[in-house]
C-alpha cells in the first residue's frame, strides 16, 4: 500500500510541475571516441544541487546520495520523461533563488525514498531501492560496490557515459598504512564527464558539496575535474587495483549507480539473431526500438548483465563443427567475445554478485567473471536433467527445476539445499520456462504446453501441512497464451512473456486488489520479441553484513579541484562561445526564470550573465 500510495503521490506531483513545461531538449550529450584509451563523452545541462542547505535535516550534510541521484531525476524529467519528479525544468531554473524551497521538498522527498539518516547518511541497498520507486520501472538501477571479488572503476562509468547512461559514483576516504587502504566515510556525486587519452584519465563530477559557505542560496553550476590514477593497495582483504581521485582528499571509487532506460534481449525466430528491445529511452538516443546483431552461432539463451551493459549469449553445439559457447556481447563494440567452450549449453543465469550459472547438459557449472581468467569455480550434476534454472535475489538461491516438479534450491558456490516441490495442479508440457520473483521467496513457471503462467510461492506456515510443497497462484489475465516461448520477471515482479505470435506480453499485479491485469499500454506489450523475452532488472551486489556499517557512512570532502565550468556559455551546444550564442543571449535579455541564456540562475538576463559568457569567449575545452 504504501508502494502505491507514493506512486499516486508523485505521479500527481509531478502532473501538476510539467503543466505547461515541457520543452523540447537540446541534444544535451557529447561524444568523440577513437578507441578505449582515446575518448570523451559530457553531459550537459546537467543542474548541480547544492546538499548543504537550509531547510534538510541536519543542513544536509548527510545528504549527498540524494541530492546526486535529484540531479539525474531533473536531467531524466527533461529528457522524455517529463511526469518523473521533480518534472521538466530547464537547468537553469533549479538555480534561480526563487527554487529554493522547492528544491528543499524534491531533496528531502527523495532523503525519505531513499531512507537517508541526517546523520548516518544512505546506505547503499534503500538507495537502490528509492530509486527504484521514484523511477517507477521505466529504468534500470544497477547498483555495485567494492567487494570480495568486485572493484568498481573510472573504466567501469566511462562505458555508462559513453553510452548515454547517467552515473552517480561515490568514493570512499581511506586511511593509506603501508598500502593497507582503511575506509573511513564515503562521498556521492554526479559524473557529467569523462576523458581518456592514452593512461591519463579524467572525471568531471557535479559534487554536491563544493558549495558549504551559505546554507540559505542554490549556487550556480560548478565543475570540477579529477585525474584518476590506478594504484595497487591492499583493501577489502586481498591486494588490487583501486582507482585514486588526484587532489581529491583520500578519496578513491568504490561504487556506482547506473540509470538505464528500461530495456530487454530476446532472438529471432530462428535464433540466428539478438535482438536489443529499447522501447524505453532518453530524448539524447536514436537507437532503434528493435536493433537485431547477427550471433555467432545458434543462440541458446540470453541475459542481461547484473554488473555492466553487457550481455551473456550462449550458442548451441555444432554437428561436426564447433562446440556450444558461452559468449559476452559488447553493446559499444557490438562483438561478440568467446569466454568458454562447453558440451551443450541451454540456459544461463546471473546472481546478483556477478557470477555466472550455466546449464551445460545436465552439469550446472558457475563461473567468476571478475578475475583476471573467465574461470569455473564450482560445478555439480544434480541426480536428475534440470529443465530450467533461475537466480532469487531475495533469497539469494539459484532455484534449478526438475521434470517431477520438483526444484532444488542452492546456496552460492552451490551447496544444495532441500527440495521445493511444486504443487501438481499446474500444467507443464513441454520446454519450461523459469523467472525468480523480485520481491520474494518464489518463482513463476511456464511451459510450451501451458495455457496460463504460474507464481509459485512458500508455504503459508499457518495453513500448509507439506513443509516442502509450495503453495501457486494462476495469473488468471495471462489465460489464452498460444504456446510459451520465453518469460522473464521485471522489477516489482511484472511479468514478461511471449509466445507463438512472437510479441511481447505485460502482466501486473493491482497492489490494492492482488489482482494480475494483462498492461497493454506497456511500451513492451505488443513488441515483436522473437523467441522470448529476457528483461533488464535493477540489481545489486550490496551486502548489509559490510556496506551498511560505520565505515560506509557519509562525510563531507575537505578538498576540491578548482571549478570547471564546462563552457556553460554556449547556448547552442557547438562547442565555441561565440557570436551565435551572444545572440541568443541578448534575444532573451531581461527574460526570468527558465531562460537557457540565464547563466547565473538569478532569474534575469542581464550584465552579470553577459560578463559570464564573455569570459569563456573563444573554443570549448574538451
Amino acid at each position: 500500500m504504501l508502494l502505491q500510495m507514493n506512486r499516486m503521490r508523485r505521479s500527481a506531483i509531478g502532473a501538476v510541475l510539467v503543466a505547461g513545461l515541457a520543452t523540447s531538449a537540446q541534444a544535451n550529450w557529447f561524444a568523440s571516441y577513437s578507441g578505449p584509451t582515446s575518448y570523451w563523452a559530457k553531459f550537459t545541462k546537467v543542474p548541480d544541487f547544492d546538499q548543504v542547505r537550509s531547510g534538510l535535516p541536519n543542513n544536509g550534510s548527510m545528504y549527498c546520495v540524494p541530492t546526486s541521484a535529484v540531479n539525474w531525476m531533473a536531467y531524466i524529467a527533461h529528457h522524455g520523461y517529463p511526469t518523473i519528479m521533480p518534472g521538466d525544468h530547464t537547468q537553469q531554473y533549479w538555480h534561480a533563488q526563487s527554487s529554493f524551497n522547492i528544491s528543499n521538498f524534491f531533496l528531502t522527498l527523495m532523503g525519505n525514498y531513499m531512507q537517508t539518516d541526517p546523520f548516518d547518511g544512505t546506505y547503499g541497498g534503500p538507495a537502490k531501492d528509492g530509486l527504484d520507486i521514484w523511477l517507477d520501472n521505466r529504468f534500470v538501477v544497477i547498483n555495485r560496490w567494492i567487494n570480495s571479488t568486485e572493484t568498481p572503476d573510472f573504466d567501469d562509468i566511462a562505458v555508462y557515459t559513453r553510452l548515454k547512461i547517467p552515473v552517480m559514483a561515490c568514493v570512499g576516504w581511506y586511511s593509506d598504512n603501508n598500502n593497507v587502504l582503511t575506509r573511513n566515510g564515503g562521498h556521492c556525486f554526479s559524473v557529467v564527464k569523462v576523458q581518456r587519452q592514452g593512461s591519463t584519465r579524467l572525471l568531471t563530477m557535479h559534487d554536491p558539496a563544493d558549495e558549504q559557505a551559505n546554507i540559505f542560496t542554490q549556487s550556480s553550476v560548478a565543475e570540477r575535474t579529477y585525474q584518476i590514477e590506478p594504484r595497487v593497495k591492499f583493501v577489502s582483504g586481498q591486494w588490487r587495483v583501486v582507482d585514486k581521485l588526484l587532489n581529491y582528499g583520500s578519496g578513491y571509487l568504490d561504487t556506482y549507480f547506473a540509470i538505464l532506460p528500461l530495456y530487454g534481449l530476446s532472438t529471432s525466430v530462428d535464433f540466428s539473431d539478438l535482438l536489443i528491445l529499447k522501447p524505453f529511452q532518453l530524448s539524447i538516443e536514436s537507437a532503434p526500438i528493435i536493433d537485431p546483431v547477427p550471433a555467432p552461432g545458434i543462440i541458446t539463451s540470453v541475459l542481461p548483465s547484473p554488473f555492466d551493459l553487457s550481455s551473456i549469449v550462449t550458442t548451441a553445439p555444432v554437428p561436426g563443427g564447433p562446440p556450444s559457447t558461452i559468449w559476452r556481447f559488447d553493446p559499444e563494440a557490438r562483438e561478440f567475445e568467446r569466454l568458454a567452450d562447453v558440451a551443450d549449453a541451454r540456459n544461463a543465469v546471473f546472481d546478483r554478485f556477478g557470477r555466472l550459472y550455466v546449464l551445460d547438459g545436465r552439469t550446472i557449472r558457475c563461473y567468476n567473471p571478475f578475475g583476471e581468467q573467465f574461470e569455473e569455480e564450482a560445478s555439480v550434476v544434480p541426480g536428475g536433467q534440470t529443465l530450467a534454472m533461475a537466480y532469487n535475489d531475495v533469497s539469494g538461491h539459484l532455484l534449478a527445476l526438475f521434470g517431477d516438479g520438483s526444484v532444488l534450491p542452492f546456496e552460492n558456490g552451490l551447496n544444495q539445499l532441500p527440495a521445493v516441490q511444486v504443487p501438481p495442479e499446474p500444467i507443464l508440457e513441454g520446454k519450461r520456462f523459469m523467472a525468480a520473483s523480485t520481491t520474494g521467496p518464489g518463482f513463476f513457471l511456464t511451459s510450451e504446453g501451458s495455457p496460463e503462467i504460474y507464481k509459485i510461492f512458500p508455504p503459508d506456515p499457518v495453513r500448509s501441512t507439506a513443509e516442502h510443497e509450495w503453495e501457486y497462484s494462476v495469473i488468471a489475465a495471462a489465460a489464452g497464451i498460444d504456446r510459451p516461448t520465453g518469460l522473464s520477471v521485471g522489477d516489482d515482479d511484472c511479468v514478461f512473456v511471449t509466445d507463438s505470435s512472437g510479441k511481447a506480453r505485460v502482466f501486473c499485479q493491482d497492489p490494492e486488489t492482488g489482482e494480475w491485469m494483462e498492461d497493454t499500454d506497456h511500451p513492451m506489450s505488443g513488441l515483436e520479441a522473437g523467441a522470448g523475452v529476457q528483461m533488464a532488472r535493477s540489481r545489486s551486489n550490496f551486502d548489509p553484513e559490510i556496506h551498511q556499517t560505520q565505515e560506509f557512512i557519509n562525510i563531507l570532502p575537505e578538498d576540491f579541484a578548482p571549478q570547471d565550468m564546462g563552457c556553460f556559455a554556449d547556448l547552442n551546444d557547438d562547442f565555441v562561445v561565440d557570436g551565435a550564442d551572444l545572440g541568443i543571449l541578448l534575444g532573451a535579455w531581461g527574460a526570468a526564470g527558465e531562460e537557457i541564456a540565464d547563466l547565473n540562475g538569478d532569474g534575469a538576463v542581464d550584465g552579470a550573465d553577459l560578463g559570464l559568457m564573455l569570459g569563456e569567449w573563444g573554443d570549448c575545452p574538451i
